[in-house]
């Protein structure tokens, strides 16, 4: 995933070179996107949780378990609850 500003994703230059990846990425089956002008906020979140994907990084049996206690689509703040409580058992 890239990120440019709105006034540098609209340049042809930047387009060209953003093209050829986007190709290689796609012909292994993997989407890409490019973000313009997206909220900075959200942005940081998005590389803060993006550190976290790396194998190692948290403990394997803690991402198992919450890839069965926590549901699609619910907020962090309630997942981290969730799965303190369950600690807490």
């Amino acid at each position: 995933m890239a990120h440019y500003s709105g006034e540098y994703a609209s340049a042809t230059k930047v387009a060209q070179a953003l093209a050829w990846p986007g190709q290689l990425v796609e012909r292994h089956g993997w989407e890409y996107e490019i973000w313009s002008g997206a909220d900075r906020t959200l942005l940081e979140n998005v590389r803060f949780l993006a550190g976290y994907r790396h194998p190692g990084v948290v403990p394997e049996e803690e991402v198992e378990r919450a890839w069965h206690e926590v549901l699609d689509g619910e907020e962090m703040a309630l997942a981290e609850r969730l799965l303190s409580l369950l600690d807490n058992r």
